[in-house]
């Protein structure tokens, strides 16, 4: 495992950025908006009716006919994607916390760090999305989810940060 580790380690340094740029921020939208067109298409939307809308590779959203759509199957669709989403995060989150040999640097613990809090965003995301979809779409609830982003990166790094202190000196909280 650790002769593993290293391959990884030697493999990945000069991608992490762009690695950590792709599964944090990109994969996610994608992920969200496949959720949404799986349930569309389970709900028995035609795919040729499922139109995706992309900002350059970026997609942004998807268009369903929802005059199709029961109230229940509406839901669905809206709830899937962030719950979809931030179900591959916490994987992905997960994988990180435990391959990164994170306690010997604070940079690959802010990785593990902020792949979690965009877990815990992505989650809020799709309760927000089903729950009050009108504000969703207006983006009046956005704020709302960067706060938890920015809340759980900070409890996460303060959370390192006792551990270290607590760990490398007499002092014990």
């Amino acid at each position: 495992m650790k002769n593993f580790r290293n391959q990884l380690k030697i493999g990945l340094s000069p991608l992490i950025l762009p690695l950590l740029f792709f599964t944090i921020l990109w994969f996610p939208c994608v992920f969200h908006e496949s959720a949404h067109s799986l349930t569309a298409l389970i709900a028995g939307i035609p795919a040729k009716e499922i139109d995706w809308k992309f900002r350059f590779i970026y997609p942004i959203g998807i268009y369903i006919p929802i005059e199709k759509l029961t109230p229940i199957e509406f839901s669905l669709v809206n709830y899937s994607g962030g719950f979809f989403s931030g179900l591959i995060l916490l994987v992905i989150s997960l994988f990180l916390y435990k391959y990164l040999n994170y306690k010997k640097c604070v940079f690959k613990w802010w990785i593990v760090a902020l792949t979690f809090s965009f877990t815990l965003g992505d989650f809020f995301q799709g309760y927000q999305e089903g729950s009050n979809y009108n504000a969703y779409m207006k983006l009046e609830l956005f704020p709302a989810t960067m706060f938890i982003v920015v809340a759980a990166f900070a409890i996460l790094n303060i959370i390192y940060i006792i551990l270290r202190v607590t760990k490398y000196s007499k002092v014990h909280i």
